[in-house]
């Protein structure tokens, strides 16, 4: 009996230690591994890097067939201002802060909106003249849609005795949006220079392009901001004439 003891109690001894082990494997906490980011935070994270639109080529986001439910907050600012101007009141330096705040949380969307706004010829030229002037207080990041609105086509006929009101319309929006490019220069010139060079090489206007000659000869000086329409004013002393 002796004889067999020691290696029987070493069996025991082994399994139980085996069995231990199993059990300790099977019920301890999974090791962490480095996942993938969600989907949701690589928008996120890109969100606020839109690349410069460097095309004639229309760069409208894509608009799904259904919209989705909520605030038009683009048109509740250019009521706002159309209301504002109506009332011909005397404080619009301390009404146009508060609208540049405003404008400064607008996303992406919300500025190509204003853009395409601006370019509908349906609407009233205050409310095109204001969405362009709103977009001139957005700064850099209005670039995409200011660009849009000059190199879209214009939809006009013109009249073989001179200009129809609907083309002197579209040529005012337009040069409005022309010189809030014109005005961004200071900000990026490098960037500025490229947009006016496409501009004049475009299908536009002669004014138009004549206009971004003029401001490529600013940027290439050094002195950007050539363009001489106050878009500050542009709306308010409409009001005045």
């Amino acid at each position: 009996m002796s004889r067999y003891h020691g290696p029987i109690v070493f069996l025991i001894v082994f399994a139980l230690l085996g069995g231990l082990i199993y059990v300790a494997e099977k019920t301890k906490a999974p090791a962490l591994v480095p996942t993938e980011p969600l989907p949701g935070a690589i928008l996120i994270a890109q969100k606020s890097k839109v690349p410069f639109s460097e095309s004639l080529k229309s760069a409208m986001p894509k608009v799904p067939a259904k919209a989705s439910a909520g605030f038009d907050m683009p048109q509740i600012l250019i009521d706002q201002v159309v209301q504002r101007l109506s009332e011909r009141r005397n404080d619009w330096a301390v009404f146009e802060k508060q609208v540049r705040s405003q404008v400064a949380n607008l996303a992406y969307a919300d500025l190509m909106a204003l853009a395409g706004k601006a370019l509908n010829s349906e609407s009233a030229i205050r409310e095109r003249d204001v969405a362009v002037y709103l977009l001139s207080l957005a700064g850099m990041p209005a670039h995409n849609a200011l660009f849009e609105v000059v190199k879209t086509p214009s939809k006009h006929t013109t009249h073989v005795r001179g200009k129809s009101l609907q083309q002197t319309e579209e040529d005012t929006v337009k040069m409005r949006a022309l010189v809030a490019l014109d005005q961004l220069a200071a900000m990026n010139p490098n960037q500025l220079y490229k947009t006016m060079n496409l501009i004049r090489k475009s299908k536009s206007s002669s004014q138009i392009k004549a206009s971004a000659m003029a401001s490529l000869v600013g940027i290439s000086k050094g002195t950007p901001g050539k363009l001489t329409m106050n878009l500050n004013q542009t709306v308010a002393s409409a009001e005045a004439q």
